[in-house]
C-alpha cells in the first residue's frame, strides 16, 4: 500500500548541471519502475543495472562519513568494497523517515526544512547507494526506499507553491495553502513503508479532522469570487488528493 503522491517530472534541462534533486527524481522513476518489474517477477539484476546511476564504487571521503561507517561492515577501503546487511538497510530507512517527519511535526517547518534540504538530498543519494542491492532483492527496503524518495520530493515541492501562497490577507490564497500543507501533513500518519499506520496515537482522531477540514475548506472555496482559475486549479489538485489520501485512511481506523 503507497500513499498517492505527485509523481516527479519527467522533463529536465538538459543544459543545466544534474542537481542531488534530479538524481533524487530520476531515482523515483527507477523505483517505481522497479517495483513494477517486481511484481512482475522479471529479470531485477539486469533491470537494476541499465537503471543504476551512481559510480561504481564509493570514495575513501565517502566510505568514512558516520552514516556510512555505522551500516556498512567488512571494510575494504582500497577495493571501495563493503557490506550492509538487509535489517540495517531497514533501520537506516527507519531513521530517515523519522528524520523527515521531524520537519512536519507540529507543523510543516518551511525555513527548517529548505536550510536542511541539501543535506537531506545528499543524505538520501547515500542511503539510496547503501540500500540498493537490497532493494532488489527485499520487497520492504524496496518499499521503504520508495517511500522516503517520494515524501522528501512531496515536501521539497511543497515548499515553494506554500511560499507562493502564503498571503494571510487573502482567505483564498490560504485556503489553498491550507490544503498543499494538508497533503505534507498527512505523511506523518504513515510508517517508513508508505503504509497506514494506526497504531500512531489519535490517529483515527487526526484523520478524522483532516476529513471535516477539506469538507469546510472545499465548501468555502467554492463560495468565493474573483478566484483566479490558477488558484482554482492549484486547490482542487491538491484538496482532491488530500480526500483520496485521507478516505484511504479512514480504512484503517480501527473499528470499536
Amino acid at each position: 500500500m503507497f500513499l498517492l503522491l505527485p509523481f516527479p517530472s519527467f522533463f529536465f534541462v538538459p543544459s543545466q548541471r544534474k542537481t542531488y534533486s534530479h538524481v533524487i527524481e530520476m531515482k523515483m522513476i527507477s523505483l517505481f519502475i522497479l517495483q513494477m518489474v517486481l511484481l512482475k517477477g522479471s529479470d531485477l539484476a539486469l533491470f537494476a543495472q541499465i537503471m543504476d546511476d551512481k559510480p561504481a564504487e564509493l570514495t575513501l571521503s565517502e566510505q568514512q562519513k558516520p552514516i556510512m561507517r555505522k551500516f556498512m561492515h567488512d571494510f575494504d577501503f582500497d577495493a571501495g568494497s563493503y557490506e550492509v546487511r538487509a535489517e540495517e538497510s531497514q533501520d537506516l530507512l527507519d531513521w530517515y523517515v523519522v528524520r523527515l517527519k521531524g520537519f512536519i511535526s507540529p507543523e510543516f517547518s518551511i525555513k527548517r526544512f529548505e536550510q536542511s534540504l541539501p543535506d537531506l538530498e545528499k543524505e538520501l543519494l547515500d542511503i539510496d547507494y547503501l540500500a540498493e542491492d537490497d532493494a532488489r532483492h527485499v520487497g520492504a527496503v524496496l518499499q521503504q526506499l520508495t517511500f522516503a524518495n517520494r515524501m522528501l520530493i512531496v515536501m521539497r515541492d511543497s515548499c515553494v507553491k506554500l511560499r507562493k501562497y502564503y498571503k494571510p490577507d487573502s482567505p483564498g490564497h490560504m485556503l489553498v495553502y491550507n490544503a498543499i500543507e494538508l497533503n505534507v501533513k498527512v505523511l506523518l500518519l504513515f510508517n517508513s513503508r508508505g503504509a497506514p499506520d494506526a497504531s500512531i496515537p489519535k490517529y483515527a482522531e487526526q484523520v478524522r479532522t483532516y476529513l471535516r477540514s477539506v469538507y469546510y475548506w472545499d465548501m468555502h472555496f467554492r463560495g468565493m469570487e474573483s478566484v483566479t482559475s490558477e488558484m482554482q486549479a492549484m486547490f482542487e489538485e491538491h484538496i482532491g488528493l488530500a480526500e483520496v489520501t485521507l478516505d484511504m485512511l479512514a480504512k484503517y481506523i480501527p473499528k470499536d
